[in-house]
């Protein structure tokens, strides 16, 4: 049974990249983000696939699949929703029971806001925060973005905050249906939301 649980991660991405001719919305690298956004009225569409195949002892596979779909609100402004789902099949790992399954992982929502161009100021800047909820967890990650393009040269610092929260897995407490699952989420994410707010009044 999973307890409830908050944890907290406080990390640094430092990227460097050489690139002779890019396009303005390229993405240079695989988990670094640039001070970048879409350009007013476009959207653009992203798959990307991670496959788990190692343990010790058995055969484990796994493959986690994640679609976004982004949205240039302004040129500064843009927002995205993400689907993951996730594969799993395992046959004789230690500690795990023998599995067949695909299905939904979470849904979550990400904004970015460029407050500098990396190409045009000193330095790039950029806000980003994401929340991600699933059946039984909530989290939310929040980065600051410095990024600063000289020649073919790309610099890219991310500063990244994440906030997680688990609840137990309570039959009692469990909704029943789309809909009912759908209003819980909500007001457990309010309720999140206001746990942090007074987290951040009492500091």
């Amino acid at each position: 049974m999973r307890s409830i649980r908050k944890t907290t991660l406080l990390a640094g991405i430092l990227a460097l990249s050489g690139v002779a001719a890019v396009h303005a919305d390229d993405r240079k690298f695989t988990y670094s983000y640039e001070a970048k956004t879409l350009p007013q009225g476009t959207w653009e569409f992203e798959q990307s696939a991670t496959l788990q195949t190692r343990k010790d002892a058995g055969i484990w596979n796994g493959l986690l699949l994640r679609e976004e779909i982004e949205y240039g609100i302004t040129d500064r402004l843009n927002a995205s929703i993400y689907l993951n789902t996730a594969y799993q099949g395992n046959t004789g790992v230690p500690g795990f029971e023998n599995e067949r399954s695909y299905g939904f992982e979470s849904m979550s929502t990400e904004w970015k806001y460029k407050l500098t161009e990396p190409s045009v100021d000193w330095v790039g800047v950029l806000l980003y925060a994401e929340l991600a909820f699933s059946n039984t967890s909530y989290e939310i990650e929040t980065k600051l973005v410095l990024s600063k393009e000289i020649g073919p040269w790309t610099f890219a610092y991310n500063f990244v905050y994440e906030a997680e929260l688990s609840q137990a897995d309570d039959p009692t407490r469990a909704p029943s249906g789309p809909g009912a699952r759908t209003v819980q989420h909500l007001r457990d994410l309010l309720q999140l939301l206001a746990l942090l707010r007074d987290r951040h009044r009492s500091l």
